[in-house]
């Protein structure tokens, strides 16, 4: 397919988009990411053509982990006495994850503000049974030559059909069946 720019705001939005952790958590507030204007801008678009039901946005829940675990390792760092030991710090003391809570809600307040639909193994259950996800995320690693977590996210399109994908990784541009919005 192609790649679109998505700071362009006369690119025309599809019916379906497939959301990536690095466009959501881009577009946080306070992100220390220069495409973090753009990329809200963009989301903005897509809010609104989903809000009028012209679009639906999807982020599957493999997507939503990765940006709350950034979201608790970035308040654990930047908490901590020893940034570099964040994790020793949470495994010496688990209830440190209490101070993050209100991280974690904003952001998914943010998400489903936007809407963003959170995408399950239960909703793919139901989408196109017969393809195995394990298998899809095998081959999408060897035709487009992506990381497993980032073919597994193209197979989880595939089994929803959706073949319009949004991510600030340009390794995702090698996907040739999918449109990549990215910047």
């Amino acid at each position: 397919m192609a790649v679109a720019s998505l700071a362009d705001p006369t690119i025309p939005l599809p019916d379906y988009l497939l959301v990536d952790s690095s466009v959501l958590l881009a577009a946080r507030h306070g992100a220390c990411d220069s495409r973090e204007q753009a990329v809200r801008a963009f989301l903005t678009r897509v809010g609104a053509e989903c809000v009028a039901g012209r679009m639906a946005c999807l982020a599957p829940d493999l997507v939503v982990e990765e940006c709350y675990f950034v979201i608790i390792k970035t308040f654990l760092r930047a908490s901590s006495p020893n940034p570099k030991d964040w994790h020793g710090a949470y495994k010496n003391q688990p209830a440190c994850l209490d101070g993050c809570r209100c991280c974690i809600e904003r952001f998914r307040r943010a998400l489903l503000n936007v809407p963003v639909t959170i995408v399950t193994p239960e909703d793919l259950a139901v989408t196109n049974p017969g393809r195995n996800l394990e298998e899809a995320m095998r081959e999408n690693i060897f035709r487009y030559h992506l990381l497993p977590k980032d073919a597994y996210l193209l197979a989880v399109a595939e089994r929803l059909g959706v073949t319009n994908v949004a991510s600030l990784d340009q390794d995702w541009s090698r996907a040739t069946a999918f449109t990549v919005y990215t910047c």
